[in-house]
């Protein structure tokens, strides 16, 4: 088997490495569907519950799951069309969940319900309703 010299290792992998800098300033969050956000809101609104969160707070998220679900066009040309401006327009829809949907669009992440605690609690429920649907 032939050595191959340490300096194109050295290269090879500054090259992987740069590309991957690249990939990830370039390339925006990966773009979720209103049905994804709906099951990251309802998710949310699960651990919230299991935590005996405030009621009106859980309802809050099951309903914006619900108002997401009944859109007949993707969140994320809403949001780039009228921003959070149009998101607080549709029903139930406030200054925070507008805040946390804009967020969801831009990134496609969830960061409440990406946090450790959360991640750990609901990581195996959103699996396998996944797996459900």
């Amino acid at each position: 088997m032939t050595a191959i010299p340490s300096c194109l290792l050295g290269y090879v992998y500054s090259s992987i490495i740069n590309q991957e800098k690249r990939d990830t300033f370039e390339k925006p969050g990966i773009a979720m569907d209103n049905r994804q956000i709906a099951r990251q809101l309802t998710a949310y609104a699960e651990y919230l519950e299991a935590r005996a969160a405030n009621l009106y707070r859980i309802r809050a998220y099951r309903r914006a799951a619900e108002t997401v679900l009944a859109l007949d066009r993707p969140l994320a040309d809403l949001v780039a069309a009228e921003g959070r401006a149009g998101l607080e327009e549709l029903p139930g829809i406030g200054p925070r969940l507008s805040n946390t949907l804009e967020e969801m669009v831009r990134t496609g992440e969830f960061s409440r319900l990406n946090s450790k605690s959360a991640n750990r609690v609901y990581v195996s429920r959103s699996l396998n309703s996944e797996r459900e649907t």
